[in-house]
Parts: structure tokens; C-alpha cells; sequence
């Protein structure tokens, strides 16, 4: 911190503070600089004054301007996941992964995804759309163990079992796990009215158990 920051921080004279910023944006218009003073304030306001609601008023100014900025994008997803405000969380994870493309950082990206699919399915309730990342997921990292075990944990779940299961399917094929391949072939069978296509799942359950579990 400057000199004058750590005094007024020191004293609590937040105000001050805020009047100071504001006073080296108002003799700044260029833009990387703005971003620079902005960046400074919300990491200020963040881990000295603890004062969430005015680091985010910062980090979304830089947003403003600059909306693929990493490094404010990644300061609203951890101020918001800690404020538990989660479709803001939502929101800011579907631009990062817009930012951090699956060509720019595979890893990086596929993280952003998971946390989009936890974020929809456990804290707002919206399962049906966090299976469809999970999928997307699969469909680019066909070994993904986190989304396979969230896709797995929803196989108990009725009402959506049967989406589960048809997006497992392929994957354990690929993977060769027999059994659980057995498992998902009688889900469908469960749900499913059409007698020719319940004789079909039946004779491919048959199938498995003769060449590849007997």
C-alpha cells in the first residue's frame, strides 16, 4: 500500500479512502491506468478494509471497460462465491469460460466448467441444466472423473436418472466398465414403454453379460 492508503486504512477512514481513488480516476483517462488505480482499489477494499460490496463495486468498473479482464473476472467469481450470491457466480463463470477458451488452457477451462455445473446443480437447483455441462465436458474429456462421478451421483436421483444414464452410456463403452454399462442398459429399460425398444436394451444387457461379464 502507498503511504497515505495504509494511514487511512490504519484509521479506518474508509471515506477518505474512497475519495482518493476517486480523485486519481477523475486525473486519469487512460484506460490501462484506470484499470491499474480500479485493480489497486478492489484488492484494497478486498484485504485490508474487508469490505466485499465496494472491492466488487471496483472489479465490475474494470469489467465495464475492459470485459475480458482475467484478473477482475477471477476477483468477482471468488467475491461472489464468498458472498454466496450464486447466480452472479453462474454469470461470471460462463464469461470466464469464454475468456479462457479450452484451446487457450484445457485444464483451466474445464475447471470453469465444473464449478458452473456445481454451482447450477447444488446451490441453484437447476440439475437438469448442470447435466448438459457435464456432457459438454465429456464430449471434450471423455476421462473427466468429476464429471463422471456428478453424472453417476444423479443415477440415484428419479427424475433425472434417465438423462444421466444416456450421457454415461457412451462414456462407458469407451472406458470398458462393463458393469456400470449394465446398469445404465436396465435405467432405459425401466423407463422405457416401447416394447421393441425394451426387447432391444434387454437383448444388449444379454449381450454384455455373454461376452463381456460371463
Amino acid at each position: 500500500l502507498d503511504a497515505l492508503d495504509r494511514l487511512l486504512v490504519a484509521k479506518g477512514q474508509f471515506g477518505d479512502l474512497k475519495q482518493v481513488y476517486a480523485r486519481k480516476l477523475e486525473l486519469t483517462s487512460e484506460p490501462e491506468a484506470r484499470i491499474a488505480i480500479l485493480s489497486k482499489l478492489g484488492l484494497l477494499f478486498e484485504n485490508e478494509v474487508k469490505d466485499d460490496a465496494e472491492a466488487i463495486k471496483a472489479y465490475l468498473s474494470i469489467t465495464d471497460m475492459a470485459p475480458d479482464d482475467k484478473g477482475a473476472l477471477a476477483a468477482l467469481a471468488r467475491l461472489y462465491e464468498r458472498g454466496e450470491k450464486w447466480q452472479e457466480l453462474a454469470d461470471v463463470l460462463q464469461r470466464q469460460m469464454v475468456v479462457i477458451g479450452l484451446e487457450d488452457d484445457r485444464a483451466a477451462h474445464l475447471e470453469l466448467r465444473r464449478k458452473l455445473a456445481e454451482t447450477r446443480d447444488l446451490r441453484l437447483g437447476q440439475a437438469a441444466s448442470a447435466i448438459e455441462v457435464y456432457r459438454d465436458m465429456l464430449d471434450v474429456d471423455p476421462g473427466n472423473t468429476a464429471a463422471r462421478a456428478a453424472l453417476e451421483r444423479k443415477l440415484a436421483c428419479k427424475q433425472h436418472r434417465g438423462v444421466a444414464a444416456a450421457v454415461l452410456d457412451p462414456i462407458y463403452e469407451q472406458t470398458a466398465d462393463w458393469a456400470q454399462l449394465v446398469l445404465v442398459q436396465e435405467i432405459k429399460v425401466a423407463a422405457e414403454a416401447d416394447p421393441s425398444t425394451r426387447a432391444a436394451l434387454l437383448l444388449r444387457i444379454g449381450e454384455l453379460y455373454r461376452l463381456r461379464l460371463g
